[in-house]
């Protein structure tokens, strides 16, 4: 089923008399690529030292999204080993990359009293250098990682809000913060106090002092 991906030469070379396939792990897409070509040659070496015999045996290593992926090259494309195996660490192997890069995305926060240009240059420049990251996952690190405040709740109102309107609802508050600490307005950042910053009310006179203090005068 899979000897039209070889090459002429690939498929023209015979499996050993006798020949069978190893038990190995099988790679559905959502594993390690690097350590599934390691681990199947592993395996094989167990019935073969011929990386003919390899490159034909691999695709009985894939299931799932990974084998329609393999069932979807170009016809006659792989001519030895090394070329499935590069071939198919450039498939899965950025896919890889692009989970560790949202992670570190997501590891993103806003610090308390962080004005929201600072905090938005840092996003900005750390969202720049990884550009692979899907817009909506980058959108959801974004509102994640706002400190709690106006913006994050219109946000959370209006979601999913396309890039542009995201950028306008964003500048439109930094022009806000700007223009509050223009005129001397003080900037409440989160839009909240914090309960030992909040003013006190003036301390009530509990009602068994109050009638002792009547008494005196009374007396």
């Amino acid at each position: 089923m899979t000897k039209m991906h070889f090459s002429d030469r690939l498929d023209s070379i015979a499996l050993p008399a006798g020949f069978k396939l190893p038990q190995f792990n099988l790679f559905d897409g959502n594993g390690n690529p690097f350590k599934h070509p390691k681990g199947f040659i592993a395996h094989m070496k167990i019935t073969s030292n011929n990386p003919d015999v390899y490159a034909k045996a691999f695709p009985n290593s894939l299931t799932s999204k990974a084998l329609d992926w393999y069932m979807e090259l170009p016809l006659k494309s792989l001519d030895s080993y090394q070329a499935t195996a590069d071939t198919f660490v450039a498939k899965f192997g950025t896919t890889i990359q692009s989970m560790q890069d949202e992670r570190i995305l997501m590891g993103i926060k806003q610090n308390l009293n962080e004005p929201l240009s600072s905090y938005y240059k840092r996003y900005n420049d750390l969202r720049l250098g990884i550009p692979a990251v899907d817009d909506k996952v980058a959108y959801m690190a974004f509102l994640n990682s706002l400190a709690y405040g106006k913006l994050k709740k219109g946000l959370l109102l209006k979601m999913p809000l396309s890039k542009d309107a995201l950028t306008r609802e964003i500048k439109q508050h930094i022009e806000l913060e700007d223009l509050k600490k223009s005129s001397g307005e003080g900037v409440d950042l989160r839009e909240t106090v914090l309960r030992k910053d909040r003013p006190r009310s003036p301390r009530k006179t509990p009602v068994w002092e109050r009638l002792q203090r009547d008494m005196g005068k009374t007396s």
